[in-house]
């Protein structure tokens, strides 16, 4: 036990927390600065600093012939950076694997507020199962009103998300948090210390005693 102690403190997480949640973190927020710099050339383009949130995606090509360079480096602008905003918040916001979001969300809960695996495990779970209920809703009112591929995908996302979501769920009822992918990293193989010392102090004792 003492031995364990002692590789538990001296591993590449001996700062648990801002290793994997930096880690989890860097690439989803690289498309920040990049979605910033999409946004920026739309902007010196000819586009508008308010973006028109209901028609990003539709591209007049009778407009890209007519209106020579600068409207088609406009139309590349706004494509990229409707690519690279979607893939931040899909990466971030969907908190079930293998979605960095989901890790951010465990390393935040179990190596910065101290909770156990299993809390963790339920609370990750529960917003998964939420976040699947409100992009279901989403991609349902999408088909309803203009049925395209994107809303199509939104209800499998919601989908995968709520079964990812159940299927964590009944591993943490079980017991079985500690074996779900997500808390395969080496700082969850034992992240209560305290109980590690005080089986350390137990053991002195014990050899004092004897």
């Amino acid at each position: 036990t003492r031995e364990y102690l002692m590789n538990y403190k001296d591993s590449s997480c001996n700062t648990p927390f801002y290793n994997e949640f930096l880690i989890t973190t860097a690439g989803p927020l690289s498309h920040l600065p990049q979605g910033l710099f999409w946004h920026a050339l739309y902007i010196r383009f000819g586009g508008s600093f308010v973006l028109p949130l209901l028609s990003l995606l539709d591209i007049d090509i009778d407009n890209l012939k007519e209106g020579g360079a600068a409207t088609f480096i406009s139309a590349v602008a706004i494509q990229a950076f409707v690519m690279n905003a979607v893939m931040l918040n899909l990466n971030m916001l969907v908190p079930v694997h293998p979605f960095p979001g989901a890790r951010a969300l465990v390393a935040v809960l179990v190596l910065l507020f101290g909770l156990s695996l299993s809390t963790a495990g339920f609370v990750t779970a529960t917003m998964g199962i939420l976040v699947g209920l409100g992009i279901f809703w989403v991609g349902l009112f999408l088909c309803l009103v203009n049925y395209t591929i994107i809303s199509v995908c939104l209800v499998g996302l919601s989908c995968y998300t709520m079964f990812s979501g159940v299927r964590l769920l009944r591993m943490t009822a079980q017991g079985l948090a500690h074996e779900h992918v997500l808390f395969q990293q080496p700082c969850y193989r034992q992240t209560d210390t305290r109980t590690i010392e005080e089986e350390v102090l137990s053991d002195d004792n014990e050899e004092s005693i004897a």
